[in-house]
């Protein structure tokens, strides 16, 4: 059995979806009956595992993330929502990626009915982690509102991606964003501070930013903000790719600060 919202909850997504977006009591009330709550990272993770395909799930506040990382199973869509501005943050005890995403799964951030919604990689209290925040292989989709920030991988492999690494679909909105992130590289020039997009990925930017996002090396380095590898797609419709940066502390080469295209 789902896990209802409180109604404290539904009162705070009530007044959040009235205004600005003016949905009806009717749209509201259904869109709650399709929903479930979490309050911590254990219940999103029971939540995301049993609910059944195309729950919304409603996040009660901030939500520290302990571990460990939350697998979207395959053929199943997911939405995460927040009645009120909520940040899941990265604890030092997760270093994986937060979220991944299955083939054939999809994993939704915000949406008309969403306020602020963030996966934070809390860098900024000195965690390093070996992974991004979220490994795609089905697809993710972030509205406005949502984002991917502070992340810092330090993961040894040659894979790229602070914020996000798409073998899959991802999507950005405009109002969405994906900023201050950080790949740690050691043995492969693959950087992709904000995103990396290898094997079949294919990123569709409609909107949003990828921003202040870093891909740092001791030798060469591409991809500040987004790296795009062999196979890989990258479609820009809208938004901006801006004040992302590469660097070396050697006499290597850099490319692509805001977004470099490796064997395409």
């Amino acid at each position: 059995m789902k896990n209802r919202p409180s109604w404290a909850v539904l009162i705070a997504f009530i007044a959040s979806a009235c205004s600005p977006y003016n949905a009806s009591l009717k749209e509201l009330f259904e869109f709650y009956a399709a929903s479930a709550a979490a309050a911590t990272w254990a219940e999103l993770n029971h939540l995301v595992q049993t609910a059944p395909d195309g729950t919304v799930i409603l996040l009660s506040g901030d939500m520290p993330a302990t571990g460990p990382g939350i697998v979207v199973p395959p053929g199943k869509t997911i939405t995460l929502a927040a009645p009120q501005s909520t940040t899941i943050t990265r604890q030092a005890g997760l270093s994986g990626p937060l979220f991944e995403v299955s083939p054939g799964a999809a994993l939704i951030l915000g949406g008309s009915h969403s306020q602020n919604l963030v996966i934070d990689g809390n860098k900024q209290a000195g965690v390093t982690a070996v992974g991004p925040l979220v490994t795609i292989n089905g697809t993710l989709i972030l509205h406005s509102g949502a984002g991917l920030q502070n992340n810092r991988n330090g993961d040894s492999g040659n894979f790229p991606g602070g914020g996000a690494l798409c073998f899959g679909t991802l999507i950005m909105n405009p109002g969405s964003h994906i900023s201050q992130n950080e790949r740690l590289v050691q043995y492969d020039e693959a950087g992709g501070g904000g995103v990396g997009v290898v094997g079949n990925g294919r990123f569709l930017m409609k909107g949003g930013e990828v921003r202040d996002n870093k891909a740092e090396r001791l030798g060469s380095v591409r991809g500040g903000g987004v790296y795009v590898g062999g196979g890989g797609q990258f479609t820009m419709e809208g938004g901006l790719v801006t004040g992302n940066q590469v660097v070396t502390s050697t006499s290597g080469q850099v490319s692509g600060g805001g977004v470099a295209f490796v064997g395409n």
